[in-house]
């Protein structure tokens, strides 16, 4: 499996970068899924999603996680969590919805795409 992709983002110019997570990038994917879990699921008190904040954000330390960062911005805005080989979940921060992100994560050998909805294994 590829472990980072670079690629171009045509529509803003930008230099984007997806890889596996690593411990530094942590805070800010929880972040991501806090925010994003608020927004998307209004209909689910925010509490429910910030008591389980904390376990959420370890397991996410044993998942396979890969991450978009944005070159120029030097920040992640968006992640995608696999479970064998099965999208788990995909988030993007809210300011960088509609920007492509997503087929980004989805692309083959960049995280999530390939056969299916799965992610390639290499050997």
């Amino acid at each position: 499996m590829i472990k980072s992709q670079l690629d171009f983002d045509w529509m803003n110019g930008e230099i984007v970068l997806v890889r596996k997570l690593q411990r530094a990038d942590l805070n800010r994917v929880a972040e991501i899924w806090l925010d994003t879990n608020i927004n998307a699921h209004n209909f689910i008190a925010a509490q429910y999603w910030q008591n389980h904040f904390k376990a959420v954000k370890q397991m996410f330390l044993q998942a396979e996680v890969y991450v978009y960062e944005d070159e120029n911005k030097n920040r992640i805005e968006g992640f995608i969590g696999l479970m064998d080989d099965h999208i788990a979940g995909i988030f993007v921060w809210k300011e960088a919805q509609s920007r492509g992100i997503g087929k980004h994560l989805l692309r083959p050998g960049a995280g999530g795409g390939g056969h299916g909805h799965g992610v390639p294994r290499g050997g």
